[in-house]
């Protein structure tokens, strides 16, 4: 057992922690697991600098397919729920791919992104207003209907703090949405598991996000599991090549040339195969709360 010779957890205040898989800590009483650098205020940053400043992700046709589907998922999820011209403001929005698909649904977006290339070039290519800085200094003007947050929550050291700061920007009834990687998934048994990442720093599971969500005055809608189709393929190809045994660097240049070779083609082809394949399993998965990432909406509470 470990005492707060680490620092207290995030969630729930506890001091005791167990050690568990890829050096990280299982909080003993709220069970949230935490990468041991959640008490370094300057994690978040200093891991966006490395991993993620100045390193736009082109789109391709593989990454226009993936984006395409998740996108749509997140239409089916919030179609019905909000208001004629909505505002929405997405928090890490990545290529902005999710930005456009709503504006050309007549809703009204901006974006957030410590990323200042992610910034700037969505900014200047789409004509999307970008916020390049923390969600704490976003300007309150109008209220925004619904905020969206895809792989954001597990990277913040406060993450309850986070949430009620994005609480602030929300209108009355206002709901966030909001994907993150579930360690309490079949695959996170393996050390290659796609979300252990050395810049995640709170790994969540649906009843931790459950708590944190509601400790930061939201009211849960839905919430539930939902299996990727690569979760297995990358969990058990990054098992294999000890990916997260390798620096950020080496990881880039592995990525750029999968992007420019038949090599890139035949790994993603593969990648579509096995969600194939995998499809009875992955959704049985999803539905029994092991899927590899948890998907919940939360209505602010007035």
């Amino acid at each position: 057992m470990i005492s707060n010779e680490i620092g207290h957890c995030p969630l729930c205040g506890n001091h005791y922690y167990q050690p568990t898989r890829n050096g990280l800590l299982r909080c003993r009483t709220c069970t949230v697991v935490l990468n041991r650098q959640v008490w370094d205020k300057g994690a978040n940053a200093a891991h966006e600098e490395e991993w993620f400043d100045n390193k736009y992700v082109l789109e391709t046709f593989w990454t226009g397919l993936f984006q395409s589907w998740n996108n749509r998922r997140t239409w089916w999820k919030l179609n019905g729920r909000l208001p004629a011209r909505a505002r929405l403001l997405e928090i890490g929005v990545g290529t902005g791919s999710l930005l456009r698909f709503l504006r050309d649904r007549n809703i009204e977006v901006e974006g957030c992104d410590l990323s200042r290339s992610v910034c700037e070039r969505i900014k200047d290519v789409d004509g999307i207003p970008m916020y390049n800085c923390p969600v704490a200094q976003i300007p309150h003007s109008a209220p925004y209907d619904v905020v969206v947050m895809h792989h954001v929550l597990e990277h913040v050291n406060e993450p309850v703090q986070f949430l009620k700061d994005v609480r602030t920007l929300l209108g009355r009834a206002g709901i966030v949405i909001i994907r993150v990687p579930n360690v309490f998934c079949c695959e996170a048994h393996l050390p290659g598991w796609n979300s252990y990442e050395p810049y995640h720093l709170v790994y969540f599971s649906p009843a931790t996000l459950r708590r944190a969500v509601e400790q930061a005055g939201f009211e849960v809608l839905r919430i539930g599991t939902h299996e990727s189709f690569s979760g297995w393929f990358l969990a058990l190809l990054r098992t294999l090549l000890r990916t997260n045994q390798k620096t950020a660097g080496e990881r880039f240049a592995q990525r750029e040339a999968a992007h420019l070779s038949w090599v890139g083609h035949a790994y993603r082809l593969a990648m579509v195969l096995s969600g194939v394949i995998t499809l009875p399993l992955r959704f049985l998965q999803g539905a029994i709360g092991r899927g590899d990432e948890v998907v919940l909406i939360a209505r602010k509470v007035e």
